[in-house]
C-alpha cells in the first residue's frame, strides 16, 4: 500500500465512524425519554424501536398537550381517556399495526378539542 492508500483508508474508515455516532445519537434523540428506562412493556418496547411508532408517539404528545390547553373544560375527561387509551395500547403487545391504529385513533380523538 502506498502512504496515499493508507491515508484514504484511514480518512474513510473515520468518516464511516463519524456517521455511525451521529446517526445513532440522532435515533436516541428521537426517542421519547421513558425509553430509556426499565421494565418496559410490550407495548412501549415496540414503540421504542419504531421510528414511525415513536413519531405518532409525537404527534399524540402534541395533541394532548394542545387537546387540554384548547379545551380547558374537558381537561378531567381528556385525561381520564388517555389513561383508558394507554391501557388500549398495551393491549396491543408486541403488534406493531395494533399499536399504530391505537395511536390514529387516540389523535383523531384528540383532535375534536382543538380550537379553530
Amino acid at each position: 500500500m502506498t502512504v496515499r492508500t493508507t491515508l484514504l483508508s484511514a480518512l474513510l474508515s473515520a468518516v464511516a465512524l463519524i456517521t455511525f455516532v451521529f446517526a445513532a445519537s440522532d435515533r436516541a434523540a428521537a426517542q421519547p425519554s421513558w425509553c430509556f428506562k426499565s421494565g418496559l412493556k410490550a407495548a412501549e418496547e415496540t414503540i421504542c424501536s419504531s421510528q414511525y411508532l415513536i413519531s405518532l408517539d409525537g404527534a399524540l404528545n402534541t395533541a394532548y398537550r394542545r387537546a387540554l390547553f384548547d379545551s380547558p373544560n374537558d381537561r378531567r375527561d381528556i385525561r381520564a381517556r388517555q389513561r383508558d387509551w394507554l391501557f388500549l395500547r398495551n393491549g396491543c403487545g408486541f403488534n406493531e399495526a395494533c399499536i399504530a391504529s391505537r395511536y390514529r385513533t387516540q389523535i383523531g380523538y384528540l383532535e375534536g378539542f382543538f380550537a379553530n
